[in-house]
């Protein structure tokens, strides 16, 4: 009766939960935890590689890696099994009674094999957008151009996060000072090998095998009477050699605001900043797929000169990029305020599954 009570307080119902970590994708069973651990729903195991048991995250439940904020939680405290083959894990699942598998981007050789092999309902996890390093989001599709967002050709109605993007628009308003004008903005992904031996996810999604096969399309479509300004992804250990012509900005710590504010346009694959310049009132173009794909959000597959010319010119239907904007700050999960049992009561991913 008390169940009954709660559950009707809060809305919805009440799901049970398999946590997977997988050797590639093994932090983000944290962010699961962060918003699942005291909701209405129940995680009924957590099943993690071996090789986690290695991680100083995982041994200290502390990160203080660059690539995200320093918000983990103690996986120790879940009722959890270990496994270290496949068919090992396939054995643990069948172990359990769930209503969802949750597993990190679910885009690495394990991920894709359960997904295959077991019919279930699926949530995947990643890094969320504004800010990326602070927020996650979730999906019942995938990550990136799998995710439930890329599958939407409309944009409904959602609601006004007008405070939220202004904010946000703010807080890039720091670093050196920059006014130029007539220059296009090309930010790279990171094409470094991962710890799986495979490049990033996203180039599968890209018609360019790596940063330097891009920058010598822009190279080719960009006009001549526009300064090209390139960055590298900040994570890129072994960052990409800027070729003759285009000037390096990747240690100038440029103000964002700036940038965005008086680029002529962008030129990226798919990386986050296309959903931060979206937030400005200046054209991007996209050479690689995901969640801003099929929305007349961005300008795709442009392969000449003419075509990024009559693309300046343009005007940007902000209202649509206001409608995307809040769809993404609805769904993306801030980290610091699952300490609020409000905020995880009330957020979308408590109560659509």
């Amino acid at each position: 009766m008390v169940e009954q009570i709660i559950n009707s307080h809060i809305g919805g119902n009440l799901a049970k939960l398999l946590f997977i970590g997988t050797a590639r994708y093994s932090i983000n069973i944290c962010d699961f935890d962060l918003i699942y651990h005291n909701s209405k729903h129940e995680i009924v195991g957590c099943l993690l590689h071996e090789s986690i048991k290695t991680k100083h995250w995982f041994k200290t439940a502390k990160y203080a890696g660059t690539s995200r904020d320093a918000i983990v939680t103690d996986l120790k405290q879940l009722p959890r099994e270990f496994w270290s083959s496949y068919k090992e894990l396939k054995l643990l699942i069948d172990c359990y009674d769930f209503d969802y598998i949750c597993i990190g981007n679910g885009n690495d050789e394990v991920g894709l094999a359960l997904q295959k092999d077991i019919k279930t309902n699926f949530l995947f996890s990643e890094y969320g957008w504004f800010p990326w390093n602070q927020c996650f989001f979730i999906s019942k599709g995938g990550v990136g151009y799998k995710s439930d967002i890329a599958k939407m050709t409309s944009i409904d109605k959602q609601p006004d996060h007008s405070d939220d993007i202004e904010s946000f628009k703010n807080s890039l308003n720091i670093g050196t000072s920059f006014n130029g004008s007539k220059f296009i903005l090309v930010t790279l992904q990171n094409d470094n090998i991962c710890s799986d031996g495979k490049p990033d996810f996203k180039y599968r999604f890209s018609q360019f095998k790596n940063n330097k096969e891009f920058l010598n399309h822009v190279r080719k479509i960009t006009p001549k009477e526009y300064t090209i300004l390139v960055k590298n992804h900040p994570n890129n250990k072994k960052p990409t050699t800027i070729p003759i012509g285009m000037i390096d900005i990747s240690k100038f710590n440029l103000n964002k605001f700036e940038l965005y504010s008086n680029m002529s346009a962008m030129m990226v694959i798919n990386s986050t900043s296309v959903l931060e310049a979206c937030l400005f009132d200046r054209p991007v173009i996209t050479f690689g797929k995901c969640i801003f794909s099929n929305k007349n959000i961005t300008e795709e597959d442009i392969s000449s000169q003419e075509q990024v010319s009559e693309i300046i010119s343009k005007n940007i239907d902000l209202d649509r990029r206001k409608r995307f904007a809040n769809l993404l700050f609805e769904r993306q999960i801030n980290r610091s305020k699952c300490s609020k049992q409000e905020y995880i009561n009330d957020h979308c991913w408590v109560n659509c599954i």
